[in-house]
């Protein structure tokens, strides 16, 4: 037995999946600002003065000649009490590794580094110098990690979907009014096909609810009350509210707000443990079936 087969790692979830797929070039990153070191705090303070910095832009890179010396943040640096070259050296913050990504590092990759550093900035690379600015609400915000996000939520639902059929007569039970008018309303206009001897498969049913639904349900399965499975009405209603987000993008979420980024951290760390939790005891009901 290879050392894989005796210590199996676990199969990674749709989120990281995807988002190890999709490369920062594919974003559209705006360029970073690079000044002369002589002159920043000038620009900063006649840029404050006239109220024109741009949200994005919250940090600019500091060159003296042809050399990159750091970064500062805009909002820090403007302070009447110091003289303008002082203020820039004494607000440097020099490189870190982690903060030097490539334009084909994985967005997987870089939320990574945003979920243990939400407050930090990114820079992204071109002919090996830091070209484009990237910090976490950007990334949120991408079309990249909205296409992750709705796979993430889409294999939890295939995953409770499997776990309510395998359990069909328990969840049926759950499925009460006014869910269960909404769900024969889907079933009808579908035209689902009857058994062979003229009944209905009801396992079909369930899958004719929604996402709101499907997460009610599960949380009353017996085959889950003893398991960690994050059943509360706040966890249901950020899956809920993310879900209607990207369905809706036209529409504000609290979570993809800048300043909020340790809330979606939080969301996707949980429907991954959920996604996890339903595939472990589907898989542990199917091994113990009688044959």
């Amino acid at each position: 037995m290879t050392p894989s087969e005796h210590n199996p790692q676990p199969q990674p979830g749709a989120f990281e999946r995807y988002a190890r797929f999709i490369k920062l070039s594919d974003l559209d990153l705006p360029q970073v600002s690079i000044y002369e070191h002589d002159c920043l705090a000038d620009f900063v303070s006649e840029a404050l003065a006239g109220d024109f910095i741009d949200d994005h832009y919250c940090c600019a890179l500091v060159r003296k000649g042809n050399n990159i010396l750091g970064y500062v943040n805009w909002e820090d640096l403007y302070d009447d009490s110091d003289d303008e070259t002082l203020q820039v050296s004494k607000r440097m913050n020099k490189f870190h590794e982690k903060q030097i990504l490539d334009p084909d590092t994985s967005i997987f990759d870089a939320y990574t580094f945003f979920e243990q550093h939400p407050s930090e900035v990114c820079f992204v690379t071109k002919d090996g110098q830091p070209n484009a600015l990237l910090d976490a609400c950007m990334l949120h915000n991408s079309t990249g990690m909205k296409i992750c996000l709705y796979a993430m939520l889409t294999s939890l639902e295939r995953s409770i979907l499997s776990l309510m059929q395998f359990y069909g007569t328990d969840s049926l039970s759950q499925l009460k009014s006014p869910f269960l008018w909404d769900a024969i309303e889907l079933y009808d206009r579908k035209h689902l096909q009857t058994n062979r001897d003229g009944t209905y498969n009801t396992s079909l049913l369930l899958s004719c609810t929604t996402l709101t639904t499907k997460l009610h349900i599960a949380r009353k399965l017996s085959c889950l009350q003893n398991q960690p499975y994050d059943s509360n009405n706040q966890f249901i209603n950020q899956i809920v509210s993310l879900r209607n987000f990207l369905a809706h993008p036209e529409e504000d979420i609290e979570m993809l707000r800048r300043g909020n980024e340790e809330l979606l951290n939080l969301c996707i760390r949980l429907i991954t443990k959920t996604d996890e939790g339903m595939n472990k005891v589907l898989k542990t009901a199917l091994d113990n079936q009688p044959t």
